[in-house]
């Protein structure tokens, strides 16, 4: 699998878990010549701008979100 298939499967998935699963699973199923291991970091918009009928692309910018954390 290219990256872009990666990144394509893995926002196809509701649950971080699940997409390493997908991961694995195709990577074994493209007859890999080696043990699959995939490690899915769910970062804190996971899912956040998905609805029922489509995913949405959207800009996220995380240093700005820091900037105006009380946090920080």
């Amino acid at each position: 699998m290219n990256d872009r298939e990666i990144v394509n499967a893995v926002k196809s998935c509701q649950k971080p878990n699940e997409a390493a699963k997908f991961l694995t699973d195709q990577a074994l199923h493209c007859s890999c010549d080696d043990n699959a291991t995939a490690l899915v970091v769910p970062f804190g918009a996971w899912g956040k701008y998905r609805n029922h009928r489509q995913t949405y692309n959207q800009f996220f910018s995380f240093g700005r979100q820091l900037q105006n954390s009380a946090r920080f």
